[in-house]
């Protein structure tokens, strides 16, 4: 009998560096069935009890892992090798939340101890001189997850807008044109959908000048109660780009993107699962009247 030796694992944070993307996203998405596995062989004849800790933080939200102590498979005498593993999933954790959280950082910590039950039932504690613990780590997220108005916002450079050095030389500027017009036709099979706004931004007087609005440019496509995808959807949509956005787009300095992301049956927050076989085409139309002055 080696005893109750107990170790602390000392606490230790891992930073995700994810802070600067999460900034320019709003909205809901968990990823529903994330797993981590460690399958491992020991050969040492100690039974030995692991509490783990993990707290992921994002803003002023908190995840714990609510994983429960657990003993590690070990080998009985007159074995010298057993072969196991361990699994942290949503069955026994928080594991989906903390993921979907998502994270800025994780706080780990946590313990170890010998012979959790003490000296009772014979306790025969054995370590042979060749005696390992070998261990290997799976990390499985399936493609199963919801997404509830999950916004995605960028700001770039007007490029529409021409150059002061070219622009006397230039006969094609962006407010020559009297219209430019999108017909897109969509088929869509998987079950994600999507919305689309450009919007011409004026940062010095912080005013919004045009705004195209793409809604449901691309429609997800209906699943059963498994989430898998019954049938594709079509999707037709008609963007605008008319005289008065180009010669908006003379005075803005920059353009903002704000894409909307959903899945089928957002409102529910049904789980929807992707397989190789989805597919998803379309075609577009354009017409283009430009009104070029040399």
């Amino acid at each position: 009998y080696f005893g109750q030796l107990q170790e602390e694992i000392e606490p230790d944070t891992l930073i995700t560096d994810i802070e600067d993307i999460l900034e320019k996203i709003t909205g809901d998405f968990h990823i529903s069935n994330p797993s981590i596995k460690v399958n491992y062989s020991n050969s040492f004849g100690v039974p030995v009890m692991v509490t783990l800790n993990a707290i992921g933080r994002r803003d002023n939200k908190t995840v714990n892992l609510g994983f429960a102590p657990f003993v590690i498979d070990y080998p009985e005498y007159p074995l010298q090798d057993i072969s196991s593993y361990l699994k942290i999933d949503k069955t026994n954790s928080n594991l989906p939340d903390l993921v979907s959280l998502p994270p800025v950082e994780v706080t780990f910590s946590g313990s170890g101890q010998m012979n959790p039950t003490g000296p009772s039932e014979g306790r025969n504690n054995y370590v042979f001189g060749n005696s390992r613990f070998l261990a290997s780590l799976e990390i499985e997220v399936p493609m199963e997850f919801w997404i509830n108005n999950l916004q995605l916002a960028d700001t770039v450079d007007n490029f529409l807008k021409s150059d002061e050095e070219d622009e006397d030389d230039n006969p094609f500027k962006a407010e020559n044109i009297d219209l430019l017009s999108l017909k897109i036709t969509v088929s869509n099979g998987f079950p994600l959908g999507a919305s689309l706004k450009l919007v011409l931004y004026d940062s010095i007087t912080q005013r919004h000048l045009k705004t195209i609005d793409a809604s449901d440019i691309i429609k997800p496509a209906e699943v059963d109660a498994s989430g898998k995808v019954i049938k594709p959807v079509e999707t037709f949509t008609n963007i605008d780009f008319n005289k008065d956005f180009f010669e908006a787009s003379s005075d803005a300095d920059n353009i903002i993107f704000l894409f909307t992301l959903i899945t089928s049956d957002e409102n529910n927050k049904k789980d929807v699962k992707f397989y190789s076989d989805y597919r998803i085409s379309f075609k577009a139309i354009v017409l283009f009247k430009p009104n070029i002055i040399f």
